[in-house]
């Protein structure tokens, strides 16, 4: 879906984090970053402006806070990521910074590992999703653990 007729400027956010390592595959960061210009490219509208990438296990390293700076400063109109386990630290943090300021904001998130985007579906439900799938994370940890049910 277009924007009328203006071109969107992407960023790509890769990450080595993952926050729901038993529900979500690890994705290698080449690997992530192929399948986002592979998205982009099938946009017409969208424009790739950067890539950003976390080549640590730590969500909140490499170009994290610049690509949270660079949205605050509206130097992209859309994120391109796969998958939102991969989106910084934790769930909260995914959470607020997509479903509390980016989604608010305007930006749109295309998450291809999910198959999201706020620019045709309910940015706030794929906030809500993301909540989910910490959940799922969660309950799969008390299985592995023997504390579930």
């Amino acid at each position: 879906m277009m924007e009328g007729n203006r071109t969107l400027r992407a960023a790509i956010y890769a990450s080595a984090s993952n926050w729901a390592p038993l529900t979500r595959r690890d994705i290698p960061i080449a690997e992530q970053s192929a399948r986002c210009r592979e998205a982009i490219e099938a946009r017409p509208y969208l424009k790739r402006v950067g890539t950003y990438r976390n080549r640590y296990e730590n969500g909140e390293a490499g170009d994290y806070e610049r690509l949270i700076e660079d949205a605050i400063n509206r130097r992209y109109d859309c994120l391109v990521i796969c998958g939102g386990n991969h989106f910084g630290p934790t769930e909260r943090a995914a959470f607020f910074h997509i479903g509390r300021f980016m989604v608010p904001a305007g930006i749109r998130v295309i998450d291809i590992g999910e198959g999201w985007d706020t620019g045709i579906m309910d940015g706030r439900k794929y906030a809500f999703h993301l909540t989910s799938m910490a959940r799922m994370e969660k309950n799969a940890r008390k299985r592995r653990d023997g504390n579930g049910s």
